[in-house]
């Protein structure tokens, strides 16, 4: 399977939004946090894990894995893609990192969440297709629109201490 990206029409500055200002991913932390700041049961991560679902380098027996905010937000993204029934390991895999560091970009640029926009996909001629402004879709068939901003959103406010 094939990604491919089609950009945005270049559009005016989005006005600011009310959406939590993201802190500097620092810092890291175990499993359990990682759970609830990830809005995903352990054990689901776990299994994730295990599947190659997210993919981590090999810290020995007995060390205790430590993630980020980043990770958490590629977790709550493939917990969305599980919700609409797409694969989430082999090209899944790829996508979700590809649509976590959408997320990412945006954040390290920008320092914020506004003019996050929402991810279109749809499929064409056995390809996927992503688009960053789903008023510019004008196709027949089914598509499948990530709101990133507010799964990100969702993943900040868990991480904020409150």
């Amino acid at each position: 399977m094939n990604f491919h990206i089609i950009p945005p029409p270049t559009t005016a500055q989005p006005q600011p939004m009310a959406y939590p200002k993201p802190p500097k991913p620092s810092q890291k932390f175990g499993l359990q946090e990682f759970a609830r700041i990830s809005g995903v049961k352990s054990l689901k991560l776990q299994s994730w894990q295990i599947r190659g679902a997210m993919k981590f380098a090999p810290i020995g027996t007995g060390n205790e894995r430590l993630y980020t905010l980043w990770d958490a937000i590629h977790a709550a993204v493939i917990l969305e893609m599980t919700k609409v029934g797409l694969c989430i390991t082999a090209d899944g895999a790829d996508l979700s990192k590809s649509l976590a560091g959408y997320v990412r970009v945006h954040l390290m640029k920008h320092g914020h969440l506004d003019g996050l926009r929402p991810v279109v996909l749809w499929w064409d001629k056995g390809d996927l297709l992503m688009n960053l402004d789903p008023q510019q879709i004008e196709r027949s068939g089914s598509y499948i629109v990530f709101g990133l901003r507010e799964v990100a959103t969702g993943v900040i406010a868990r991480y904020v201490p409150g």
